[in-house]
This record gives C-alpha cells, structure tokens and sequence, in this order.
C-alpha cells in the first residue's frame, strides 16, 4: 500500500448505509441462487423484500420464516423472531478494505450474509 492510499474515501464508503446496501444486493443474489437449486424443498422460494428499516431475506412455502438485517449504530444487525443473529460495526482495515467486524473477526460480506441466512437456507 503506498503512501498516498485514499483512506478517507474507502472510509466513506464504509458507511453502515452503503454496506446495507451492498448486504442486499447479495442477499438478492443468494436468494435467486437458494431458490433455484434442486434440493429446495418443492415449493419454497426464497426473496427479498424491502423496508423501512432495512431488508428482509423472506422463506416461503411450507415454513415461512425470514431474518431481518438493520442499521444498528454505526453497524449493521441481523434478526430472526426478534432475536439478534449477528451484529457488526464497519472498520476499514490495514489492507484498505472495508470489513464487517464481529468481536474480533473481520468479516467480508458474503460471511456476514452466511452467518446470518444459513440457518433460513438449509434447515426447514
């Protein structure tokens, strides 16, 4: 990384908005992949769906269910049922990359997403 690195751009990015949205667009994308795979029980599809706080990830069929992410702070939160799946604050790391931190894990998004849909995905 040189000296000259734009940080202060990377960090503005960095924002729990801009993350949000980064978090549903491939939460769009997990659920078009969840739902057309062949071991989907038949009739469950999976979706996306918007909201005044933030997005939901939408089970339907059989066992409808869904998991909810949010703005918590300056961090980004999943639900199930109420209950807190996974929560993060934004930092950007010494590799300029914009993380999702979980305790003392630096998470990409696509783990972050993992953690919190898994469960929704593939146990109904």
């Amino acid at each position: 990384m040189s000296l000259d690195f734009d940080w202060v751009t990377i960090r503005s990015k960095c924002s729990a908005l801009e993350v949000l949205k980064r978090l549903q667009r491939g939460a769009d994308e997990d659920a078009r992949i969840r739902t057309g795979l062949p071991a989907a029980a038949p009739r469950v599809t999976f979706s996306v769906k918007a909201s005044a706080e933030g997005f939901s990830v939408v089970r339907s069929g059989n066992d409808p269910a869904s998991v909810e992410f949010e703005i918590a702070g300056d961090g980004i939160r999943a639900k199930r049922d109420g209950l807190t799946l996974i929560e993060a604050t934004l930092v950007v790391n010494d590799q300029g990359e914009c993380k999702l931190k979980v305790g003392s894990q630096e998470l990409s998004a696509w783990q972050f997403r993992r953690r919190a849909l898994e469960d929704l995905f593939f146990n109904f």
